[in-house]
């Protein structure tokens, strides 16, 4: 007598099947077959799909290529050897380089139809910093004004490493607009409004230093008293035209970052002149602007022998980080201290309200 038993079919509700002697039917085999494909297939399929989400699972190396390990979104792994030559003996250095994508969405000022500009063959970018240890590959294209850039950094996961990849790639892209409104004669501009960085989540740009907000403390915008609001602030910058321009340095020191030493540099010669009478010669009037504002010889020195470079055409490497914040920190300061000036009625600051600055 045949034995009698449930069991279950792949894909199919349980039922009664009966046990015969001998091989399965064949419509069963070939439906244990189809299914068992099926859900292989649909496994593999799930993990090709987390691979190519988690990015390129594979790096590259002279022997050919080699497993890498899963890196975030928009990241690939790129290693090479490179060789450098020395007198008397060769230094070989090896760089392994793990490569994070940015693409960066801008626009340029004022937009069509005003001026319209499109270049999309503009040539690609390699970039490379030894002092920061940062290097880019970057491609731009211009589509009616509308900025896309492409860019691939080895520094991207930390705020300070993406704010450099920023000022590098809004370097490239002013570049190419300078030359364009060079030829044209016309005054265009350019923001970068987004970028989607490694992470793959897009983010809006804003060029901020909320550090400096600390410093100033002539002014409270949101203030009713009349003599300390954001009215009082501007009533004072109007009033010099000179003045007018040293506030728009200082925030042009850090919208464009190669500004910042020369404008800084700037700002502080502005402020001597605006205190020291018209009469007094350059040195009288340093130290009446010094002696006003309770600041130290050197404390105002070391803001102007930053700028010096720039100011006679050398732009580049003259600073480090530290020096550019710092040179960009007592800029601020020194504004703030002018201010307060202007608040006491062309005064000299108490020396118990505003310490010696040195």
């Amino acid at each position: 007598m045949p034995s009698l038993r449930k069991s279950r079919s792949l894909g199919q509700p349980i039922r009664d099947c009966v046990r015969k002697s001998g091989p399965p039917p064949v419509a069963q085999n070939r439906s244990l077959r189809f299914w068992t494909a099926l859900r292989l297939t649909c496994v593999l399929g799930l993990v090709l799909l987390l691979a190519l989400l988690q990015g390129y699972p594979l790096k590259r190396t002279k022997r050919g290529v080699g497993h890498a390990g899963m890196q975030p979104f928009f990241v690939r792994a790129l290693s090479w050897d490179r060789v450098e030559t020395s007198q008397g003996h060769n230094t070989a250095r090896v760089y392994n380089l793990i490569m994070g994508f940015f693409r960066f969405y801008g626009h340029i000022l004022p937009p069509p139809p005003t001026a319209k500009l499109t270049a999309k063959d503009l040539p690609s970018i390699h970039w490379e910093d030894k002092q920061l240890g940062l290097v880019m590959d970057v491609n731009m294209s211009i589509v009616d004004s509308e900025v896309i850039i492409s860019c691939e950094s080895n520094q991207y996961s930390t705020h300070e490493e993406i704010s450099e990849v920023y000022k590098r790639v809004f370097d490239m892209a002013r570049a190419a607009v300078d030359c364009f409104s060079y030829v044209k004669g016309w005054g265009l501009s350019i923001i970068l409004e987004r970028v989607v960085p490694p992470n793959g989540v897009e983010q809006m740009i804003l060029v901020q230093r909320p550090e400096l907000a600390k410093l100033v403390t002539a002014f409270n915008i949101d203030s009713t008293d009349p003599s300390n609001n954001f009215n009082a602030m501007y009533k004072i910058a109007l009033s010099d035209p000179d003045v007018m321009l040293a506030v728009n340095d200082l925030i042009a020191s850090i919208a464009v970052s190669h500004h910042g030493p020369i404008n800084c540099g700037r700002v502080v010669e502005v402020i001597r002149d605006a205190i020291a009478p018209r009469s007094a010669k350059e040195k009288q009037a340093w130290e009446i602007m010094r002696t006003s504002l309770n600041l130290s010889f050197d404390y105002v020195q070391f803001i102007t022998h930053v700028s010096k470079g720039p100011r006679h055409g050398k732009r580049m490497g003259v600073t480090t980080q530290d020096q550019f914040n710092e040179t960009i920190n007592r800029a601020w300061t020194v504004m703030n201290r002018f201010f307060e000036y202007k608040k006491r009625g062309d005064v000299a600051l108490p020396i118990d309200l505003f310490p010696l600055l040195s």
